[in-house]
């Protein structure tokens, strides 16, 4: 970090992100209730005051807590500011009681799903800048720069997850997640840098946005006492799937999940488990048609069978992950270019 972000007031700068709940929040900063804080309310003096407005120190994990709600309610920017603003609401009333807070949740997604500055950052800032004045420049620098060199989540947000310690009802992740360091105050960079490290980067930097964040919430329970087991079933479910095909159980490939990318994937599994290249793809055309009593129709590129086939830029019998890279799709006799229909849906091409 730079030397002029840190020395003079950079301490105080820290401090001051400390004791506001900022340095805690995971940036993804619940409990019936809440809801009504954020409404504005009648007060007998219209009109508010000149900026900055006062400020007091606030209860950090309150922060971090009503932050995790309020993102579940309207996303990052309505969450981050919204822990910050519920708690200076209780502790110092007017004029937040006169803040619109709805107005925060364009900034969601890097900003309507646009991936720019991320949301958490946005709304902290927007806050910061109510509190410090003319001196905000100097608090939301040292902001931006910590964001960048920070893992998250963190380890206390992911606690707080798997023990269910938020203050919301239905999780969407209760799992304890991996932790990147972002080195951007970019949402795009950011979601981008955690798919990459865990595992999402081949189908996911593909997607639109909004669909790549879905699949960060897991549908399951995990405490941090299982973690090292739960990393060990997909082990243990590879050695039983080569177990299957080396004792001639006949395996189905198909998936329900995200129709054709998960099938890329499942596939990939297979080949990883030992199981040779030439039977993956045999598992996922002809075994399937016989299966389902079609293999007279499909299954195999024959005379007198459906022009069903796709072309590939690759072999997938060198790399099973050829798979991905179709150039060409023809079903029953007419022809699709994949390219052009991943671009209608919003899709970058593989």
């Amino acid at each position: 970090m730079d030397s002029k972000r840190t020395d003079g007031n950079g301490t105080a700068r820290r401090k001051f992100l400390a004791q506001s709940g900022l340095m805690t929040t995971g940036m993804m900063v619940g409990a019936a209730g809440l809801g009504g804080i954020l409404q504005a309310h009648d007060t007998e003096d219209a009109t508010a005051p000149e900026w900055p407005w006062p400020y007091t120190r606030l209860d950090v994990e309150q922060v971090r807590k009503r932050g995790h709600k309020y993102y579940y309610e309207g996303g990052c920017m309505y969450g981050a500011s919204g822990g910050l603003l519920s708690m200076l609401i209780e502790k110092v009333g007017y004029p937040y009681t006169t803040f619109p807070h709805d107005m925060m949740r364009y900034g969601g997604g890097g900003i309507s799903g646009w991936g720019t500055v991320c949301g958490s950052l946005n709304g902290a800032c927007a806050i910061i800048t109510l509190v410090a004045g003319k001196a905000y420049g100097n608090i939301t620098n040292e902001l931006m720069a910590w964001y960048g060199v920070t893992p998250f989540p963190s380890g206390t947000a992911n606690r707080y997850a798997s023990n269910r310690e938020y203050l919301v009802r239905e999780y969407k992740p209760d799992a304890v997640l991996p932790t990147t360091v972002s080195n951007s105050p970019l949402c795009h960079v950011s979601v981008n840098t955690w798919c990459r490290a865990t595992g999402f980067a081949k189908v996911a930097d593909h997607l639109p946005l909004a669909v790549r964040r879905s699949l960060y919430n897991p549908s399951f329970e995990i405490g941090e006492e299982r973690i090292e087991d739960w990393a060990n079933t997909a082990v243990r479910q590879s050695e039983m799937i080569k177990k299957l095909y080396d004792n001639g159980i006949q395996l189905v490939a198909g998936s329900d999940d995200m129709p054709g990318f998960t099938i890329h994937r499942e596939l990939e599994l297979y080949a990883q488990a030992g199981i040779p290249n030439a039977d993956v793809l045999k598992i996922a055309t002809l075994d399937s048609a016989r299966i389902v009593g079609v293999a007279d129709q499909t299954g195999s590129i024959e005379v007198g069978k459906a022009a069903d086939l796709v072309l590939l830029d690759g072999n997938p019998l060198e790399d099973i992950s050829a798979i991905r890279q179709g150039v060409l799709v023809m079903k029953g006799g007419a022809i699709y270019q994949p390219n052009e229909l991943y671009q209608a849906v919003g899709v970058e091409p593989f």
